[in-house]
């Protein structure tokens, strides 16, 4: 849903160690040997291709039309790490990504869940001896109002490693998009669709609910994750979520002028401009006083630290360049402003996911750890650089 301007960068999710060797046709628990006839440079090239296939446009997701699910890891828990966890919630966007869904935890109503069990566990017969897991994986889309799954499937990895943990690290780094997958995401997604055009009074409900309760980052989840194919609830959503934003951001104004002020002091000397001030302001209703005040302040700090630099240059300042350099900073300060937002409606969908979870779930409560604030605090929209989730690709 494109209510916020977003610039497409590209984060890329990687899993945290190398790939767990495949197991040979018919031969149950016998991994082989890899054995690479790659030169230095196709390697090089494999590698790439391999990130490549990984990638995630994030920023696209959160800008996203269509159905959006939250991931849920399964809980860390014995050779699950948290780690682990977390890779396998990394794992889970690439897949819903690949399949035409968005979302970056966001999505308070509507999940796709995984649970791994350990079905088998041997060592392998030569030396070094190394353990090997095998683990099926259960795949369920959840709408969490009701406990209803939508679609589910099971998969089966297998990890060798030097410990139990690598072994399941490595059969983690096998889980990827499967026919099975594909279809039960498919399924998924017209029973999602079909909630949201049979239940626009929920939605309203749950909307307005939240907007009374000043939660107004919940609010915004529920609205941004309308998918455009739910036409009515899509045209209600499109139709509040702006005057929503303009209450999430009044209900925030005092906080971020006070914040824009603090980023002024700590900037003010210094020889580059802060962005931290910019973004402070992004976070402001454009009709509201507090935006005309930070406005004064931010041209004010703005021009003296534009002054100071045209100085230690020995050049005349330029007004031009000072408001070409004010739009640009701006523009970077939106995406920025997107980002917090993002992150806001990601803690708001964990809380409301927590309380609609039944009783019998409660063993699960929580067990996604704010995966998706974390992800979305991992973007570095202001700097343009790409980071990555978890360290380099290793063959």
């Amino acid at each position: 849903m494109k209510f916020l301007k977003v610039i497409c960068l590209n984060f890329i999710l990687l899993s945290l160690a190398g790939c767990g060797e495949k197991q040979s046709a018919g031969k149950k628990f016998a991994p082989q040997e890899k054995i690479s006839s790659l030169s230095d440079s196709e390697r090089q090239v494999a590698i790439a291709e391999r990130k490549a296939s990984l990638r995630v446009d994030i920023p696209s997701m959160m800008d996203f039309n269509g159905v959006k699910l939250t991931v849920l890891p399964p809980k860390p828990e014995g050779n699950i790490t948290e780690a682990i966890s977390e890779q396998i919630g990394a794992k889970l966007l690439t897949i819903i990504a690949a399949n035409g869904i968005g979302g970056v935890n966001n999505v308070p109503d509507f999940a796709l869940g995984a649970t791994m069990h350990e079905t088998g566990k041997e060592m392998t017969a030569t030396a070094p001896q190394k353990t090997i897991i095998k683990y099926t994986i259960n795949y369920k889309v959840l709408n969490m109002l009701d406990g209803a799954v939508y679609s589910s499937t099971d998969e089966s990895v297998t990890g060798v490693g030097a410990t139990d943990i690598e072994a399941t690290r490595n059969a983690v780094n096998e889980i990827k998009s499967t026919d099975n997958i594909q279809q039960m995401l498919a399924t998924a997604k017209e029973r999602i669709i079909n909630w949201y055009e049979e239940n626009l009074l929920t939605l309203k409900n749950q909307v307005s609910g939240a907007v009374n309760s000043k939660d107004y980052a919940l609010a915004l989840a529920y609205l941004n994750s309308v998918p455009s194919q739910a036409a009515s609830a899509y045209a209600y959503a499109s139709e509040e979520y702006p005057k929503v934003l303009v209450e999430y951001q009044k209900n925030i104004a005092h906080t971020e002028l006070a914040a824009l002020k603090g980023a002024i002091a700590k900037g003010e000397k210094a020889s580059e401009l802060n962005p931290e001030v910019y973004t402070h302001l992004a976070m402001l209703p454009p009709d509201s006083p507090q935006f005309k005040e930070a406005s004064e302040l931010v041209d004010k700090y703005q021009t003296s630290v534009l002054e100071r630099q045209a100085k230690e240059k020995d050049q005349e300042f330029n007004v031009a360049e000072a408001k070409r350099i004010h739009e640009e900073q701006m523009q970077m300060a939106q995406l920025e402003a997107d980002r917090q937002i993002a992150i806001a409606q990601a803690k708001a969908s964990e809380q409301a996911m927590k309380q609609s979870m039944r009783e019998a779930d409660d063993s699960r409560r929580g067990f996604w750890g704010n995966l998706g604030a974390r992800i979305i605090s991992s973007m570095d929209y202001v700097g343009g650089k790409v980071k990555q989730h978890a360290g380099d690709l290793e063959e």
